[in-house]
């Protein structure tokens, strides 16, 4: 089951890394994972991730959840950036 980056659920605070999945009680796995932003249209490849075993949920403790907010905001930024230089090219012609 792929896992994508609309399906996660944010949830603010501090957290320990759980042992067992808080759903289903499988066992928790770190794994690297590939994940998509900016609607799929950039892929990181090998993201640790912590995934339940038994039912797939995936989760992040608070160092990888910094990870990624922190890479979503650099490629949003970078995006923009093009985009931008993208629109001034077509004004520009």
């Amino acid at each position: 089951m792929p896992l994508k980056e609309e399906d996660w659920e944010v949830v603010k605070g501090r957290y320990r890394t759980p042992d067992v999945c808080p759903w289903c009680g499988g066992k928790i796995e770190e794994k690297l994972l590939e994940v998509k932003f900016l609607e799929g249209k950039v892929r990181v490849s090998k993201f640790p991730k912590m995934v339940c075993s038994k039912c797939g949920r995936s989760f992040m403790n608070d160092e990888q959840a910094a990870y990624y907010e922190k890479l979503q905001e650099d490629l949003v930024q970078i995006y923009s950036i093009e985009t931008r230089k993208i629109e001034l090219q077509r004004i520009e012609a």
